[in-house]
């Protein structure tokens, strides 16, 4: 009945792509955590956090889009993949040596 000037949202066409990048990134995080409190224990936690947080956000949306029925807004896709990026960066950044 009315129409609006936002275009519809469309999904995302592959979603195998999905699942791969949030795997990929779920094992980055566990790798990352578990080097990190092999060779620094657990006095760096900012980079444990950051990778704790990257394995449990990649984990908490793998397993969602596996469930998922219904496909995924593509703008949704695109901004978990932009956070997801962002603590990569912010890991690398932190690992750099000085």
């Amino acid at each position: 009945m009315f129409e609006t000037l936002e275009p519809p949202e469309r999904p995302v066409e592959n979603r195998w792509l999905l699942l791969m990048f949030y795997s990929t990134f779920c094992l980055v995080g566990l790798v990352s955590g578990t080097l990190s409190v092999r060779r620094h224990g657990l006095s760096q936690p900012t980079h444990l956090a950051l990778s704790c947080a990257m394995f449990f956000l990649s984990l908490i949306w793998l397993v969602a889009t596996l469930r998922s029925r219904t496909p995924l807004p593509s703008r949704k896709a695109e901004f978990r993949n932009i956070i997801l990026l962002f603590l990569f960066l912010a890991l690398n950044t932190l690992s750099m040596p000085r």
